[in-house]
């Protein structure tokens, strides 16, 4: 599958700064000297404790646990995006480093990014998370191999059809530790903020 967009999955190598409630932080300006340029009109954004950088379309908003937190209309947000009770957003947030959703799509769909940093000790097998998500009632699972700038990693596709939608994920190593990143979006999309 021919990948859209390039996502440059880098450990952190340039200071960039996180402001004390924990957001994500967004370099236009710091880049690493493995980051590849990014295409026009797009930000690199960081997972503060995953230490996990990626790029996404400019127009697409972050938030971490911390900011919604601190943000009752953006909480409420979340909220009608992902079709839960404003009470549940604290829980799903917790776990999840960084997320990332796009502006609603014609179709009324939010594609969306999260980083999380895993309790892992290695990365995934290619059994485990096909059993995982299988257990998810997902469909179509296809994990493969990948290279990162990171090293060796995994990725998996699926499909989820009960929401009209498919994901792909990625497991890679960084100094923090065993990081997943996760695109949801329509079925039929290319992937976009992923490794090529």
């Amino acid at each position: 599958m021919k990948r859209a967009v390039v996502v440059v999955a880098t450990v952190l190598m340039t200071v960039l700064s996180v402001s004390a409630c924990g957001s994500a932080t967004s370099s236009s300006g710091a880049s690493s000297s493995t980051s590849a340029a990014l295409p026009s009109g797009w930000q690199r954004l960081t997972a503060p404790t995953a230490l996990l950088s990626f790029a996404v379309p400019g127009d697409w908003t972050a938030v971490t646990g911390a900011k919604v937190a601190q943000d009752p209309a953006l909480a409420q947000r979340i909220a009608q995006l992902f079709k839960i009770n404003i009470s549940e957003v604290p829980t799903a947030l917790k776990q999840v480093d960084i997320l990332v959703f796009s502006p609603p799509l014609a179709s009324g769909f939010t594609e969306n990014v999260n980083v999380t940093l895993t309790p892992l000790a290695a990365i995934p097998t290619a059994s485990a998370i096909t059993k995982q998500l299988q257990q998810l009632h997902v469909v179509d699972v296809n994990p493969f191999s990948l290279s990162t700038p990171l090293g060796a990693g995994l990725g998996v596709t699926y499909s989820l059809p009960q929401a009209h939608a498919q994901g792909e994920e990625i497991y890679v190593q960084t100094k923090a530790g065993i990081v997943g990143l996760a695109l949801t979006m329509p079925t039929g999309t290319d992937p976009k903020p992923l490794m090529a």
